[in-house]
């Protein structure tokens, strides 16, 4: 299973969309912050949602449409990192300010899609040695 899958405790047959429109697990988010090494209130900022808001999220239920489709945006990015470079590794690197993001750490720049698609960009050149 990708880290996907299991982040979002998709069935590898699911198609995206679909999937996203059902309504993703709301413990979904407890994953993908243990899995990132994610405070309560980065993983809030990510979803951007208040940590009250998370904490009344009924871990059995799905989440509504908005907050599923940007949990399929961090898990995919999440799982592109680990499969790339490994959990621990990439608990690191997202911390670290790198120039090719303009000075932002890897987790800032995925406050936003823009931003996901470019450290989509960049993690892809590094894991496969070419410079940023």
């Amino acid at each position: 299973m990708s880290a996907l899958s299991i982040l979002l405790e998709m069935p590898e047959q699911a198609t995206p969309h679909l999937f996203i429109r059902k309504g993703v697990p709301a413990s979904a988010i407890q994953r993908i912050m243990l899995s990132a090494g994610l405070s309560q209130k980065e993983i809030a900022d990510l979803l951007y949602v208040s940590t009250r808001t998370l904490s009344r999220l009924d871990e059995h239920e799905p989440v509504n449409l908005q907050l599923s489709d940007r949990l399929y945006q961090l898990a995919d990015i999440w799982g592109f990192l680990t499969e790339g470079w490994g959990e621990d590794y990439a608990r690191r690197w997202i911390r670290k300010p790198l120039r090719a993001l303009g000075g932002e750490t890897p987790l800032q720049t995925m406050m936003t899609s823009a931003g996901i698609e470019r450290l989509r960009q960049v993690a892809g050149r590094l894991q496969h040695g070419i410079p940023v």
